[in-house]
């Protein structure tokens, strides 16, 4: 009777083997921006208009965790520009799907924003995968996923300023970004643990 009791309490924990559950490891590199690499940030390259006004740095005064961000300051900026903070990704396959993520906040007089970008290169063209924007003063997560094409052969992940009309002054922060893979796997070694424990308890009953 009692082994039959023991049998009965373990078999719904030992049910947790079969529960699928996902692991997702982040595959940006330095995603806080918090190993610099001379002004900017190591890991990641930038480009923008210095001409116009724009400038790009790691900073160390405004972060959304640990002690840095990447920043984008406008300074009389006039008319439209586009630039921006980017990291070739590694560690993902074709056809899988990838969870891309960055926080980004915004103080600026004028008509300026942030907006998360992918830019998947593959012989058959590439493709320009446009994710949400924020003008908030706030920091604001901006999130996608996207199923990566069977042919693709490099994924970019960026983080865009954009400034389309009028005269712009002000900054834009990036902090945090991520991209991650979901991965199948199962609770084994809960499982495993159990199946000794039930073993255990079938000892000291006989």
């Amino acid at each position: 009777m009692k082994k039959l009791h023991l049998i009965s309490l373990l078999l719904p924990l030992l049910a947790l083997l079969v529960i699928p559950t996902t692991v997702q490891a982040n595959i940006v590199l330095n995603p806080g921006f918090e190993t610099a690499d001379g002004g900017g940030a190591q890991n990641w390259f930038n480009w923008y208009d210095p001409a116009n006004g724009v400038s790009q740095q790691r900073v160390t005064d405004v972060f959304l965790s640990g002690a840095a961000s990447a920043n984008t300051k406008l300074t009389g900026t006039s008319g439209y520009t586009m630039g921006g903070w980017g990291q070739v990704l590694t560690g993902w396959s074709p056809s899988q799907t990838l969870n891309s993520s960055l926080w980004a906040k915004v103080s600026m007089t004028g008509d300026a924003y942030a907006q998360l970008k992918l830019e998947i290169i593959k012989p058959s063209g590439n493709v320009d995968v446009w994710g949400p924007s924020t003008a908030s003063t706030s920091w604001t997560k901006l999130e996608q996923s996207y199923l990566i094409p069977s042919d693709t052969t490099q994924i970019k992940l960026l983080a865009i300023h954009v400034a389309s009309t009028g005269t712009n002054n002000g900054d834009i922060w990036f902090d945090d970004a991520d991209a991650a893979i979901p991965e199948p796997t199962s609770m084994l070694l809960l499982g495993t643990g159990l199946v000794g424990l039930l073993g255990f308890g079938r000892k000291r009953i006989k």
